[in-house]
C-alpha cells in the first residue's frame, strides 16, 4: 500500500498544472519553432525571390560604377558599405521578418501568453556541471542524442539526393550570366529548402508529441499528493465536518430566532413542526420560516409556546409542508386549502380588538 501511494500514477489535477505553468513548465518543442521558421523563410525567398534576384544584381552592377579608381577614400568606401548594406537589409528584410514572426506564432500556439519570472531567476542548480552530467547521461540527453542524429542523418540524406543530379551542370555556370546564375541557385536553394523543411516539420511533428508525452509525464502525482492537496484546499474531513456543524447550527438558531414572528405552527404532533407566517398585506401566500424533525422540531415548539404562538396539529399537513416547502419558502397552490383553514381556525381564536 505504500508503494502505490508513492508512485505518480495520476492524472495532474488543474492546480498542479496551474502551478507547473507559473514555473514555466510546459510543453514545447524547439523543432516546432525551426520548422516553421525555415517553411516561413523559404516562402518568403519562393515569392519574392525573383525580385531579391533582380535587385541583388541591380546593386551589384550599380556597385561596379561606383566612383572612378583611385577615388574612393575612407570616407568614398564607408558610404559604398552603407549603401551596400542598406540594399541586402531591403531585399531580406521581407524573408527575416516572415521567419521571425512565425517563430513567434510556433511559441504562442505551444505556450501561449506566458511570462514566468521565476524561469529566468539566477538558479545555481541550472549550471550545475553535476546536474548537467546527469542531463546528458539520464533519458532526455539520450533522446536528444538520437533526435540529433536522426535529424542530421535525414537532412543529410535529402540534401545528397537533390545536389547530386545537379553537380554535371557545375562546368556550365562559368558559361551563365548574373541573372541566370543567381536563377539557377534560387531554384536549386528552394528545392532543397522546401525539401528539408518537410522532413523538419515531421520531426518537429515527432518531438512536439514526446514532448507533450514527457511533460504529462512529469506532472504526474501519486495518491498521498492528491490526497494532500485536497486537504491544502479544502482543509481536512475533520475540519470540514465542524464547519458544516458550525453552518448548521448557526443557520438553526436564526430559524429558531424566526419562529416568534409566526403566524402558526404545525406539528405532527412531536415528530415534526413548521412554523408558518403570513400577512395579507405584504405576502402573496404564507411563507415557512422554520421546520425541523425531532429535536429541531421541539425547540420549535418551545420557542412558539414561549412566544404565544398558536399551535396546531394537523398530521399531512405537517409532512407534505415539511417534505415541499424549504425554509423561506412559499407554500404550493396544492396546499393553499388545507392551510387557509389552519389560518381561518387561528384568526377566530385570536381575541377581538375592541374599539376605543
Amino acid at each position: 500500500m505504500a508503494s502505490d501511494a508513492g508512485e505518480r500514477t495520476e492524472a495532474a489535477t488543474p492546480r498542479r498544472r496551474q502551478e507547473a505553468r507559473e514555473r514555466g513548465q510546459v510543453a514545447r518543442s524547439l523543432e516546432v519553432n525551426s520548422a516553421l521558421i525555415l517553411l516561413g523563410t523559404f516562402g518568403a525567398m519562393a515569392f519574392v525571390g525573383p525580385a531579391m534576384g533582380r535587385a541583388l544584381v541591380e546593386t551589384f552592377r550599380q556597385g561596379l560604377h561606383f566612383g572612378a579608381p583611385g577615388d574612393l577614400g575612407p570616407e568614398e568606401v564607408r558610404q559604398l558599405f552603407v549603401w551596400v548594406a542598406v540594399a541586402v537589409a531591403r531585399v531580406a528584410l521581407p524573408v527575416a521578418l516572415t521567419g521571425a514572426v512565425l517563430g513567434l506564432l510556433a511559441s504562442l500556439v505551444q505556450v501561449g501568453c506566458l511570462v514566468t519570472p521565476e524561469s529566468i531567476r539566477f538558479n545555481w542548480a541550472k549550471i550545475s556541471p553535476v546536474n548537467g552530467l546527469k542531463g546528458l547521461l539520464g533519458t532526455r540527453g539520450l533522446v536528444e542524442l538520437v533526435k540529433a542524429i536522426l535529424k542530421m542523418s535525414i537532412i543529410g540524406i535529402v540534401a545528397y539526393r537533390t545536389l547530386r543530379p545537379e553537380w554535371d551542370r557545375l562546368p556550365e555556370l562559368v558559361q551563365m550570366d548574373l541573372p541566370a546564375l543567381l536563377g539557377w541557385q534560387l531554384n536549386l536553394g528552394l528545392s532543397l529548402g522546401f525539401k528539408v523543411t518537410a522532413v523538419y516539420c515531421l520531426v518537429a511533428a515527432l518531438d512536439y508529441g514526446y514532448q507533450r508525452w514527457e511533460h504529462e509525464k512529469g506532472l504526474r502525482m501519486s495518491k498521498a499528493e492528491l490526497k494532500e492537496e485536497a486537504q491544502n484546499t479544502e482543509g481536512s474531513p475533520q475540519i470540514r465536518s465542524r464547519v458544516r456543524a458550525i453552518q448548521r447550527e448557526r443557520a438553526m438558531r436564526r430559524m429558531i430566532q424566526d419562529v416568534p414572528s409566526a403566524t402558526v405552527v404545525v406539528v405532527n404532533p412531536t415528530h415534526i413542526a413548521v412554523a408558518l407566517r403570513y400577512d395579507a398585506q405584504r405576502m402573496r401566500a404564507p411563507k415557512v420560516v422554520a421546520k425541523g424533525k425531532r429535536l429541531v422540531a421541539e425547540r420549535i415548539v418551545a420557542a412558539a409556546r414561549a412566544a404565544g404562538v398558536p399551535i396546531v396539529q394537523d398530521i399531512p399537513l405537517a409532512r407534505a409542508l415539511e417534505k415541499l416547502v424549504p425554509v423561506g419558502g412559499e407554500i404550493p397552490a396544492a396546499l393553499y386549502r388545507a392551510v387557509a383553514q389552519i389560518l381561518a381556525y387561528v384568526f377566530a381564536r385570536r381575541p377581538q380588538r375592541v374599539p376605543a
